[in-house]
């Protein structure tokens, strides 16, 4: 087993950010969010290739580490929007994959 990371580090601008991941297969084990400062708030959605949300999660006011075991594959699509400052912030998407 491999273990990937789809990794990204986006500025928010006007409280939001957008990008799409490499494509990823095999099964996701966590989901990590980030923002420079831990008193920001914001909102993040991923969305699979085919429109179908896989997480959405309001009002974060805290670095998050959300556990999972979603199979994926394909291109997804992360969105951090509502963003209470415009910084940097690191999403990091751990995958499984079996080679």
């Amino acid at each position: 087993m491999l273990i990937h990371h789809e990794r990204a580090t986006n500025t928010a601008v006007l409280g939001t950010f957008v990008y799409n991941t490499n494509h990823i297969t095999g099964i996701m084990g966590q989901i990590l969010v980030k923002p420079a400062t831990e008193t920001t708030t914001y909102d993040i959605k991923i969305v699979d290739c085919n429109g179908i949300t896989i997480l959405e999660e309001t009002s974060e006011s805290e670095p998050m580490a959300y556990e999972t075991r979603i199979p994926v594959r394909g291109i997804y699509t992360v969105t951090v929007s509502n963003s209470t400052k415009n910084e940097v912030f690191l999403t990091d998407l751990i995958i499984e994959e079996n080679k």
